[in-house]
């Protein structure tokens, strides 16, 4: 067995070989013939969106050479204006939902509420920053909206279905394919490469035998990812000889490789210094601005927030003006 898929099979899913998904998604695809399991044929990039390299030269640090946008520069867009406006879904509809979200923890018997009845809307082709000082429940109300944890009471709603509720395997599919996730502490497999890292949910999704049939067309899809952020020379690189800005820049192309519909980025510059932060959140402003995907950001610093289209403020667990 290959050595990247063996790591990852050893550290992500128990040494047990993943069920091969009986549907194949848009990306990564190659073409001719039917897949093993009898779904449609793969190709390489899916007709509707591409997420193609970034334009302008890489950087003098590696990191793609992207100016702020004027958008980006500007103060946040009035409600019906602007970027956010123009992407919203026709029905008026917003891509993502939560309503009325509370969550409590407890240490022994001590309950500790952590949100207190949150409702957040985020439309499609957004970018909304939530902001608040730590212990505000900003982090927890981002692994609400992805599932990785669940309500106490309230509802979370993507395109129009309740996902808070979903079984287990169904939020886990959801999370691979339409979902994308960047944590403040980048969670790279330490054994696997950087090229390795950006595979692992294609390896997750598709199982042993689509990943070995399709492995080329697969790396090539995570190369262009990497060279994207400003990688391309760092394919073998292990997480140990990377620095923090190149191993969140590896944690962006691996929440891309799957295409997603929505990104939640958890303080994605707090542990990086203010250049390395400044260009992550520069390509993350370019990936909204040139191929619309909706991003849900939560940061403690206005500054940051103010590159956003929207932004609310999370206090003591509410939302406030």
């Amino acid at each position: 067995m290959n050595d990247d898929l063996g790591h990852l099979l050893h550290h992500a899913t128990g040494s047990k070989r993943p069920a091969i998904s009986p549907r194949l998604p848009a990306v990564p695809r190659v073409q001719g013939g039917q897949s093993l399991d009898g779904g449609p044929q793969l190709e390489l990039d899916a007709p509707s969106r591409r997420i193609g390299p970034a334009r302008g030269a890489p950087g003098a640090t590696g990191g793609p050479h992207i100016a702020l946008s004027e958008h980006a520069a500007k103060a946040p867009a009035a409600a019906g204006q602007g970027h956010a406006a123009a992407a919203t879904d026709p029905r008026g509809e917003p891509q993502l939902k939560a309503v009325g979200l509370t969550k409590s923890y407890r240490k022994a018997s001590i309950e500790i509420p952590v949100l207190r009845g949150v409702d957040v809307e985020a439309r499609a082709g957004e970018l909304l920053a939530v902001v608040g000082q730590s212990g505000s429940g900003k982090s927890t109300l981002l692994h609400l909206l992805c599932t990785l944890d669940a309500p106490d009471r309230g509802e979370i709603h993507f395109e129009g279905r309740r996902i808070d509720r979903l079984p287990a395997a169904e939020r886990d599919r959801l999370r691979n394919r339409r979902f994308g996730m960047i944590f403040q502490f980048y969670h790279l497999l330490p054994e696997m490469s950087t090229l390795e890292n950006v595979l692992a949910p294609l390896m997750i999704r598709h199982g042993v035998w689509n990943y070995l049939r399709y492995r080329r067309a697969m790396r090539e899809r995570a190369g262009e990812l990497l060279e994207m952020v400003g990688l391309g020379h760092r394919l073998k690189h292990k997480p140990r000889e990377l620095s923090g800005g190149e191993m969140q820049r590896a944690a962006i192309a691996r929440a891309l490789i799957s295409q997603p519909d929505l990104l939640l980025a958890d303080e994605p510059t707090g542990n990086l210094d203010h250049a390395t932060g400044t260009e992550i959140l520069n390509l993350l402003r370019t990936l909204n601005d040139q191929q619309g995907l909706t991003i849900v950001m939560v940061t403690h610093d206005p500054a940051i927030a103010r590159m956003a289209d929207r932004t609310i403020r999370l206090v003591d667990g509410r939302i406030v003006p």
